[in-house]
């Protein structure tokens, strides 16, 4: 799902249809967020961001808060993550 999506994305990046590219790179980093790969959603919210310079300034200041909000539950999952490995042992 997560390859489908990032090829959505591509081909509406492409195309100039920078909130349906937007969404799709989102769906990306959910999906890559639910698999744990943390620097990979970090990395398809990035670009999600880079797309909405090219929106209106409304849409971007929007888009802005809500990947803030999905970059905050990614960097949870990476503390997470790294506190489970302390109580393991694993570091």
């Amino acid at each position: 799902e997560q390859d489908v999506a990032c090829e959505m994305a591509m081909h509406y990046e492409a195309a100039g249809d920078w909130k349906r590219a937007a969404s799709a790179l989102r769906a990306a980093a959910r999906h890559a967020h639910q698999r744990q790969a943390y620097p990979e959603a970090t990395e398809l919210l990035k670009h999600t961001l880079r797309i909405a310079e090219n929106m209106s300034e409304i849409e971007r200041r929007i888009l802005e808060l809500e990947v803030r909000s999905e970059a905050a539950m990614i960097r949870e999952g990476i503390e997470g993550a790294e506190r489970q490995k302390e109580v393991s042992g694993e570091v």
